[in-house]
């Protein structure tokens, strides 16, 4: 009854067609008093549930409630949650399926980056929740002889993960942060389409992402496929040219152990 969409006197009516013996016992569990009857006291539990989980859903994606403003983010939670109530114990999952939702939503066909404006915010939650690895450093590198360099395979930590858009949503995503004390809404103008790779990592408790270019995004596909060093030297030469290729490569590296992108290096099997 308190999860009903529709209140608790319809989810009662329900559970009356469906289970009327079930019903008899709820009706017999709350009792209504002077000040209220039974069902209104159990529709202020109902209101308390979905507003809960309605707040839960604005601090999980704060750039998308700023950019569809306040009354559409409500209807499309409402219309979420209808359509995938918790079903699980921990608040933190209650939104696992909002990118899929979005994208055959009315407000996702209006607005087709939506979808990955909300897949880049479960990113950033997931990264938050992954598990703590120990930090790669530079002296590690530095203790595997020359030779053994081109065999090595990196390990990405467990929070770093690399996205692909077609829209530049993380540029969205920076703009609703600046603009959080404006009221947002549809004053945020939308993002550029433009295929868009962004990075999502953290460092210590806190999350961090950014857009990343496509050497970067060659290199970060050979990382997070278990490919040597060789391997992901390879193709970045592809991409930037063999003058510049060791370089970049270098400060790739640099960069990843700096970030905690990486979490350890081992000789590649074979």
């Amino acid at each position: 009854m308190i999860r009903a969409p529709e209140g608790a006197a319809r989810g009662l009516e329900t559970l009356e067609r469906e289970d009327p013996a079930a019903a008899r016992i709820a009706r017999e569990l709350v009792v209504g008093d002077e000040r209220l009857a039974a069902l209104e006291r159990v529709e202020i539990y109902a209101n308390m549930y979905f507003y809960r989980l309605l707040e839960c859903l604005e601090e999980d994606h704060p750039a998308l409630r700023a950019f569809l403003g306040y009354e559409d983010f409500h209807d499309l939670v409402v219309d979420y949650l209808v359509a995938h109530p918790p079903s699980h114990y921990s608040l933190r999952h209650a939104g696992d399926a909002l990118p899929e939702f979005l994208a055959h939503h009315p407000l996702g066909r209006e607005w087709p980056f939506l979808p990955e404006l909300a897949k880049l915010e479960r990113s950033i939650l997931d990264a938050f929740d992954a598990p703590d690895a120990p930090r790669l450093s530079v002296d590690a590198l530095r203790s595997f002889d020359p030779e053994e360099w081109s065999t090595l395979r990196l390990r990405p930590a467990p929070a770093a993960r690399v996205l692909d858009f077609g829209w530049d949503v993380h540029d969205l995503w920076k703009r609703t942060r600046e603009e959080e004390n404006s009221g947002g809404g549809r004053n945020l103008a939308p993002p550029v389409r433009t295929p868009t790779s962004v990075l999502v990592w953290r460092e210590n408790w806190t999350v961090y992402h950014r857009r990343v270019d496509p050497a970067e995004r060659v290199a970060l596909g050979a990382l997070f496929a278990g490919e040597s060093l060789e391997s992901l030297c390879e193709k970045v030469t592809e991409t930037v040219g063999e003058q510049e290729a060791p370089e970049r490569v270098f400060s790739l590296l640099r960069r990843w152990v700096e970030q905690e992108v990486v979490s350890g290096v081992e000789p590649s099997a074979g």
